[in-house]
C-alpha cells in the first residue's frame, strides 16, 4: 500500500499558504491539473470529447471544437455557478482534505474570510462529492469495525 495522501508531495502543494498567494492564472492551471491532468486536453462537459478545445482567455472558458458549448474549469462540477474565485474554491478543498479531525463551517468562513453561509455551503458541495464518487463495493473477507 502507497502513502497516505497527506504525508505525500502532492498534499504539499496543495496547502493553504500557496493557494492563497496563487495568481489567478496559477489557480486555473492548478484546478484544470487536478481535474484533467494539466491545460494539454480538456472533457467537455456537454458532449464528453476530450481534446484541446479552443480557449477564451477573456472569460477563462473553453469553447468545445465539437458541439461549440462553452464551460469552465468547474462546469460540469459541484462548484459550476459559483461566484467565489478559483484560490477561494481551491482554499476550501486544502482546508477540507488537510483536516484530519474535521473543520467547522465557521472555522472555514474565518480561514477564507466568507460568510458562514458560503462556508457551510462549500462544505456540504464537498461532501457531496465524497458521497458521489464513494466505492460501494461489497466488503469481503474478515472486516473490523471501530465502535464508536
Amino acid at each position: 500500500m502507497g502513502q497516505h495522501y497527506l504525508l505525500s508531495a502532492a498534499s504539499r502543494q496543495l496547502s493553504l499558504a500557496s493557494v492563497l498567494q496563487m495568481t489567478d492564472q496559477q489557480a486555473l492551471e492548478t484546478f484544470a491539473s487536478l481535474r484533467w491532468g494539466g491545460l494539454d486536453e480538456q472533457a467537455c462537459p456537454q458532449c464528453g470529447v476530450c481534446r484541446k478545445h479552443a480557449f477564451i482567455s477573456t472569460r477563462n472558458q473553453w469553447a468545445c471544437k465539437n458541439c461549440g458549448h462553452r464551460f469552465s474549469v468547474t462546469s460540469g462540477t459541484v462548484f459550476a455557478n459559483h461566484k467565489l474565485r478559483l484560490q477561494t474554491l481551491l482554499g476550501a478543498i486544502a482546508l477540507f482534505v488537510h483536516s484530519a479531525k474535521g473543520m467547522s463551517a465557521l472555522q472555514l468562513s474565518r480561514s477564507l474570510d466568507v460568510q458562514y453561509k458560503t462556508a457551510y455551503v462549500l462544505f456540504h458541495k464537498l461532501r457531496e462529492t465524497l458521497w458521489q464518487t464513494q466505492d460501494e463495493t461489497p466488503l469481503q473477507g474478515e472486516v473490523e469495525i471501530d465502535g464508536a
